[in-house]
């Protein structure tokens, strides 16, 4: 049975396009953040796995949301530098981030350089 058959919204042509030639993990991260359930402190509070939804690296104070870890988390600031100087102002867009085939390579460097899902 063809997966359209069950669910006729999974995965777009354009989607498969936009992920042709990343590794399985590097697709299956991409998924996770497109449908906010990347495993940061937010998500995995909510599904009580961790104690906090804070930032580990942000003294307690800052929910580690999609949001935060992109674009404001001061721990992760080179790699964001190293990512505004490939993509300029589109390093702070996150759909472009998650929906532009070469923004999505450049992320992908920010996500490894960050060393937050290993």
């Amino acid at each position: 049975m063809a997966l359209g058959a069950i669910d006729n919204t999974a995965p777009s042509p354009k989607y498969l396009k936009l992920i042709d030639g990343l590794t399985r993990k590097q697709a299956s991260l991409i998924t996770q953040f497109r449908t906010s359930h990347v495993p940061l402190n937010y998500l995995l509070f909510r599904i009580h796995k961790v104690d906090s939804p804070a930032c580990p690296h942000c003294g307690g104070i800052t929910v580690e949301t999609i949001r935060h870890y992109i674009l404001e988390c001061p721990h992760h600031a080179a790699a964001r530098h190293a990512l505004r100087l490939k993509l300029g102002r589109h390093a702070s867009e996150i759909p472009t981030l998650l929906h532009d085939k070469l923004a999505i390579r450049e992320f992908l460097r920010y996500v490894h350089a960050t060393g937050r899902f290993k």
